[in-house]
């Protein structure tokens, strides 16, 4: 057999070893580059989440800004009388609104702790227990005095048609305006409330009974006998409330 020389099986030992290949270095650089790209994405994912978090944010920060302007505004006493209305708001200024052809939807500004709307004119107990009054005035056709209140202090006030009475703080009636009925010509002793109507007025006395004076056109101003918790009248009506009975 012949034999082959040493140096041409080195040759062909070596041609035969394993070597690292310029395909497995491009491999693996797409292997990091995939693992980069992975990381992107991750990263994408993570904005789109923060984005979407912030939309909703956005979203629940509207809806509170709507449901705040559209909220209505609170008020902690109300009246009305012919064409107008007016009422306390919560931060105890004066609100009207309504018929106001002689100011009498026309608060000044200020608070009141009562407020009371007569036919064209409106009252109210300022904080420091001064009546002060707004709408039928000096050239106006309704003008009877009704809007000048005497500088007394009072515990309550009631305006009617074309006239108002009020508590003193001694607890007797004062009345201004239109006594053409005797409406504003309240009898003497002690009350705990008064209401003007149209052309007469009503009262009740400690003693929980009511008293009537003024136009009587259809018994308005005739009291139904017994004792009452609260009264009102307007124009040829009025209404008591007794107290209630517990069985």
């Amino acid at each position: 057999m012949m034999k082959v020389p040493w140096l041409l099986f080195l040759v062909f030992s070596l041609s035969g070893c394993p070597t690292t290949s310029e395909d497995d270095d491009v491999s693996e650089d797409d292997g990091l580059d995939d693992d980069a790209s992975d990381d992107d994405a991750a990263d994408d994912d993570t904005t789109d989440d923060d984005d979407v978090a912030d939309d909703d944010t956005s979203d629940d920060d509207s809806a509170g800004d709507d449901d705040d302007d559209s909220a209505s505004p609170s008020y902690t006493a109300v009246t009305a009388n012919w064409g107008h209305s007016c009422a306390i708001r919560e931060d105890d200024a004066a609100v009207c609104w309504g018929m106001d052809a002689d100011g009498q939807a026309t608060p000044p500004g200020g608070v009141f702790t009562q407020i009371s709307a007569g036919g064209m004119h409106t009252c109210g107990l300022r904080m420091n227990d001064l009546v002060e009054c707004w709408g039928a005035g000096a050239g106006s056709l309704f003008d009877y005095g009704q809007s000048v209140p005497p500088q007394d202090d009072f515990l309550q006030v009631s305006a009617g048609g074309t006239h108002t009475c009020g508590i003193k703080l001694d607890l007797t009636v004062s009345c201004w305006g239109d006594d053409s009925d005797g409406q504003a010509t309240a009898p003497e002793g002690e009350f705990f409330m008064v209401r003007a109507g149209e052309r007469h007025s009503c009262g009740l006395r400690l003693d929980g009974t009511a008293e009537c004076w003024g136009y009587d056109f259809v018994g308005q101003a005739t009291p139904t006998p017994g004792n009452y918790v609260d009264i009102s009248g307007h124009s040829r009506h009025r209404a008591e409330f007794r107290p209630s009975r517990l069985t």
